[in-house]
């Protein structure tokens, strides 16, 4: 990303202490914005803040578990008391379940899948859109991924599903947002040839 072109933004990256999440952070901090850290582990955040300004880069953060509403809504108020407004929001925390058949998968699992990948993202775009309304302007990045183009996923059913979801949910928000006099339009971004993360992390 070109040095500067970011200068002085205010970007929220959930999922980020790691993996893509963290190389959108850091891409988006070299640019010159100020980078707001989401992660669930606060160990996590605190040393992806760290490494982050040891390097010169704006950067700041809180755990954020997406699954919970009142986390993101935290994440949320955070980052307004810090910067007083939201430029980018990037929908990028995910779980893939590793890659396994359906019926290895158990059921709590299939559900902590979709309450981070579906629930998690819808919510995150459901308290963000008011603020950007508010401003007149504003960028929403879902991260999707492999299957979110309606391709079949090998051995990765339900994070394949997840992610169709997250392409589905991006396209009807821009088009609601199409019609509002808010500046900016959703847009969903698979990274390309990208494996599911592991449970384990974001």
């Amino acid at each position: 990303m070109e040095e500067g072109k970011l200068k002085d933004k205010v970007v929220v990256v959930t999922g980020s202490s790691r993996g893509i999440g963290r190389a959108i952070a850091e891409a988006c901090a070299a640019a010159g914005a100020h980078v707001v850290i989401g992660s669930r582990s606060e160990e996590a955040v605190r040393r992806a803040v760290s490494e982050m300004q040891a390097k010169g880069y704006s950067a700041g953060g809180i755990p954020c578990d997406v699954s919970k509403p009142a986390d993101l809504e935290r994440l949320l108020r955070h980052t307004l008391e810090t910067w007083q407004r939201i430029d980018v929001w990037v929908n990028n925390a995910g779980l893939s379940g590793g890659m396994r058949p359906l019926e290895e998968i158990p059921s709590e699992e299939i559900g902590a899948i979709i309450d981070t990948n579906i629930k998690g993202v819808l919510e995150g775009c459901r308290q963000v859109m008011p603020i950007f309304r508010k401003q007149g302007k504003g960028i929403l990045i879902n991260i999707s991924g492999l299957g979110g183009k309606g391709e079949p996923a090998e051995f990765s059913t339900v994070y394949a599903a997840s992610k169709a979801a997250v392409t589905s949910l991006t396209k009807s928000i821009a088009r609601d947002a199409a019609s509002s006099e808010t500046r900016g339009c959703p847009t969903c971004w698979t990274p390309w040839r990208c494996r599911p993360p592991s449970s384990a992390g974001r």
